[in-house]
């Protein structure tokens, strides 16, 4: 093997290792806090999720029985949570993959505990959640949403790929012809 190829893929093997590295999300990163989040079904964390993106920074508020908890993050310019999509890990397992996804919820030993939401759309890769919350609850499970948010193409893409098709058409036809 030559040396540039050894440097090479002992540089791939490297950033490889560094990429993979999760990184620790804290609750002091958390949007905030949701106590009593039963039930734990994803359209029940969708409601938690949104009614605190509502809530003003710093706030505190009780709807249903739950008792939300806004932290200083401003979620002005958020988009609200949705299902589609949504995964769930009920292993305990701490290492998420959060790639394509907008917002995390780490939910703390049931009807005993609560629940932390984070927002992880700026976030790619492995990330590491507390295995304890509310100071002694396990990690109970993770649930991810918001998976490939993206805005529907409005068909120019298809014109202009149909116009660039009887363009090459049209030049195969003069090659032809010559």
């Amino acid at each position: 093997m030559k040396p540039s190829y050894l440097k090479s893929a002992l540089a791939a093997a490297f950033s490889f290792a560094v990429a993979s590295t999760a990184q620790a999300l804290t609750f002091a990163d958390a949007l905030g806090t949701v106590v009593s989040g039963e039930p734990a079904s994803p359209a029940s964390e969708i409601v938690y999720i949104n009614h605190l993106l509502g809530m003003g920074l710093n706030s505190t508020d009780s709807l249903g029985g739950h008792n939300y908890t806004h932290f200083a993050i401003d979620t002005s310019s958020l988009p609200a949570a949705v299902t589609g999509g949504s995964t769930k890990d009920e292993t305990g397992d701490n290492h998420v993959n959060v790639t394509g996804f907008l917002y995390l919820l780490g939910k703390y030993d049931g009807p005993n505990g609560g629940d932390y939401i984070w927002y992880v759309g700026n976030l790619s890769g492995a990330q590491t959640i507390p295995t304890t919350g509310f100071g002694r609850f396990d990690l109970s499970h993770w649930s991810l949403y918001n998976p490939g948010t993206s805005v529907p193409d409005g068909g120019t893409t298809m014109a202009m790929l149909g116009i660039s098709l009887l363009g090459v058409e049209a030049l195969r036809r003069k090659l032809k012809s010559v």
